[in-house]
C-alpha cells in the first residue's frame, strides 16, 4: 500500500488500519509480552520494515506506560504512516547523516513530516491525534528538532520520536547505522534533555542490548557469544566462552550467565571484541 502511494492519493491507506489493530490485538493478547528481553538488529533501510518496527516498539512501550487501547491504535496507525512524506522526497536518506547533507536537501528530507501530515490531515479514519503524531515524529523535548521546534510534545508523540529515533540508527533511515549498544548508549546519553527519561526506560527494559551471536570481550579479556537473553535483564545475557583471558580456545563449552555473576571473575559491564555485534 504505501510503495503505491502517490500524494493526496488515499483510497488505500485505510487499509494500513487493519495491519495496526492485528498489530496491537496480537501483542495485548499474549500476556507475556511486556516480560520479555526482545533482539532487535540492525538492518538495511527498508522503510516498511522500519515502520512496522517503530509500531511494534511503540505499541509495546505503550502497554508498559499504562496506555489505553484507543490510545494505543492511534499510536500504532501514525507509526505505520509516519514517514508516509518520504514518498515525496528524492533527496538520499539511506545510512547517510542528514546533517552531512547540503543545505537544501538536508532542508527537504526534513520537510517529509509536514509532506506526510498535509498528505492525510483531511483523512477522517484516522484521528487528529494521530495525525499530530505524525506532523511532530521528528520534534524533541529539547525544542531542537523539526518541523516545528516545539518542546510541549505530548507523551504518544515522545513514543514514537523515541522508538523511531532508536530504529532508525538501526537501519539507516537519515542516519549511519550503528550497532544496537550504540544505538542504546545514544538514548541513554539524551535522556531527559532530547527525550522523555520515562519513555527511553520503558524501551531499555526490553530491548537487548547484545543479540544472541553477539561476540563480546568480558572484563577478565576472555572472549565469549552471546547465546541468550536473560529474562528481565536486557544487559546481562547469558555467554558461551570462546577463548579464555590468555587467549586459548576453550575446549569445553562454559557458559557464563552475567545476571548470576556478582562478586566473581567476571564483570557485569563487559567491552566489545573488535566492535559491538560482530557476529
Amino acid at each position: 500500500v504505501l510503495e503505491k502511494h502517490t500524494y493526496n492519493n488515499n483510497a488505500e491507506l485505510q487499509k494500513i488500519s487493519k495491519v495496526a489493530e492485528t498489530i496491537i490485538c496480537d501483542i495485548l493478547e499474549n500476556t507475556n509480552v511486556i516480560d520479555k528481553v526482545y533482539e532487535i538488529k540492525e538492518r538495511g533501510a527498508d522503510i516498511y520494515e522500519h515502520s512496522i518496527s517503530v509500531c511494534t516498539l511503540a505499541t509495546i512501550v505503550g502497554i508498559k506506560l499504562g496506555m489505553e487501547k484507543e490510545l494505543l491504535y492511534d499510536i500504532g496507525m501514525a507509526s505505520l504512516l509516519h514517514d508516509l512524506g518520504l514518498r515525496y522526497i528524492v533527496v538520499p536518506y539511506k545510512n547517510v547523516e542528514i546533517d552531512a547533507l547540503s543545505e537544501k536537501d538536508a532542508e527537504e528530507y526534513r520537510k517529509h513530516t509536514i509532506y506526510g501530515y498535509t498528505a492525510i490531515v483531511h483523512e477522517n479514519w484516522l484521528s487528529d491525534r494521530a495525525k499530530k503524531m505524525i506532523l511532530f515524529h521528528h520534534e524533541k523535548k529539547s525544542g531542537t528538532g523539526y518541523p516545528l521546534r516545539a518542546n510541549d510534545i505530548t507523551l504518544e508523540c515522545q513514543i514514537i520520536s523515541i522508538c523511531e529515533a532508536f530504529d532508525e540508527l538501526l537501519c539507516g533511515v537519515g542516519k549511519k547505522r550503528v550497532k544496537v549498544h550504540e544505538a542504546i548508549e545514544y538514548l541513554k546519553m539524551v535522556r531527559d534533555v532530547e527525550y522523555d527519561g520515562a519513555v527511553v526506560d520503558a524501551l531499555m527494559k526490553f530491548t537487548a542490548v547484545f543479540p544472541t551471536g553477539t561476540t563480546v570481550r568480558l572484563s577478565d579479556k576472555s572472549v565469549g557469544m552471546v547465546v541468550r537473553q536473560s529474562e528481565h535483564f536486557p544487559e546481562r545475557p547469558v555467554i558461551r566462552l570462546m577463548k579464555d583471558k590468555n587467549g586459548k580456545l576453550c575446549e569445553e563449552e562454559v557458559l557464563v550467565d552475567l545476571v548470576l555473576v556478582r562478586f566473581g571473575r567476571y564483570c557485569l559491564f563487559f567491552a566489545p571484541f573488535k566492535s559491538i555485534g560482530d557476529r
